[in-house]
Parts: C-alpha cells; sequence; structure tokens
C-alpha cells in the first residue's frame, strides 16, 4: 500500500506514519520525491482495516487528503480498508 504526505503552506523536514497495521510502535520514514514535491512510502499491510496517523517535524497529524474519521477515544486519525 502507498501512503503520500504534502502540504503546500510550510516547508517540511520530515515526515514519518504510524498505524494499527503494526499496532502503532514502528514509526515508517517517508522520503521525499522532489518532482512530484511529496512526501512517499510503500508498506505492506494486512487485510482488514487500519487506523494510522503522519508525523510530520514531530507533530501528529491527519493526511485531509485522505479518509479520517474520529475514533472510538475521540481522535481523528486517518483510516484505510483494504
Amino acid at each position: 500500500m502507498s501512503f503520500s504526505y504534502s502540504d503546500e503552506t510550510t516547508k517540511i523536514s520530515n515526515v514519518q506514519i504510524c498505524g494499527s497495521f503494526d499496532k502503532w510502535q514502528v514509526r515508517h520514514p517517508l522520503k521525499f520525491d522532489p518532482i512530484k514535491n511529496k512526501w512517499e512510502i510503500t508498506l505492506k499491510i494486512t487485510k482488514g482495516s487500519h487506523w494510522y496517523k503522519y508525523i510530520v517535524d514531530g507533530e501528529w497529524r491527519v493526511n485531509k487528503g485522505e479518509k479520517f474519521f474520529k475514533d472510538e477515544n475521540g481522535i481523528f486519525n486517518n483510516f484505510i480498508l483494504i
């Protein structure tokens, strides 16, 4: 599964992704593609539903360009169903 993050309004130096697909235990670093002007990563993820969030320069953020919902704890996270 491919994930990407971009923000035209802010200069970003580091993006990671973390999610329920590995029990929120691993921060996977994204690589910046200067041609696409996006941070990207491809991860092997098991089938099912998964919550995830991006860590942008140390700050947890949802990608508003992807599906996101409030979880059972009232926290907004991105969501994917594979």
